[in-house]
């Protein structure tokens, strides 16, 4: 090997070795007030469930609790999930991230007792994308 080479291929390494920590992939996830939601919305029962149990069940309290005419309770629970994928180079990085939220709204009557729950389905099995250009 000539020293011509010889040299350009050391420099090639010490310049590869220098840059390979400037690049990186991260992957992060967050929740949004509610760890498992749908088992927790599960776990209330329409005609059963009572308003002073939900606390419990769903582990913190209301996002809201909103007053329905003439007598009844709406109590409001939002969450979701958020996943980003990120690939970083020095001076350029891609990133993608997916965000669903969602709303379970548990109707509560006079007497204290659940009577309808509803909730939205978004942010479940919310899937990783690594292709930050286009698509969903």
């Amino acid at each position: 090997m000539s020293n011509r080479r010889f040299r350009a291929l050391a420099i090639a390494v010490v310049v590869g070795s220098l840059l390979l920590p400037a690049l990186g992939c991260s992957m992060q996830r967050q929740r949004i007030n509610i760890e498992n939601p749908y088992t927790r919305i599960g776990r209330v029962n329409v005609g059963e469930t009572r308003e002073e149990e939900l606390t419990a069940i769903f582990g913190t309290a209301p996002s809201t609790v909103v007053p329905i005419p003439p007598d009844k309770k709406g109590w409001v629970y939002t969450y979701g999930d958020s996943k980003t994928w990120m690939l970083g180079f020095i001076l350029l990085n891609f990133q993608k991230t997916n965000t669903g939220i969602d709303s379970a709204i548990v109707v509560v009557d006079r007497d204290g007792v659940v009577e309808e729950v509803r909730h939205g389905t978004n942010s479940k099995d919310l899937p990783w994308q690594f292709w930050p250009f286009g698509g969903e």
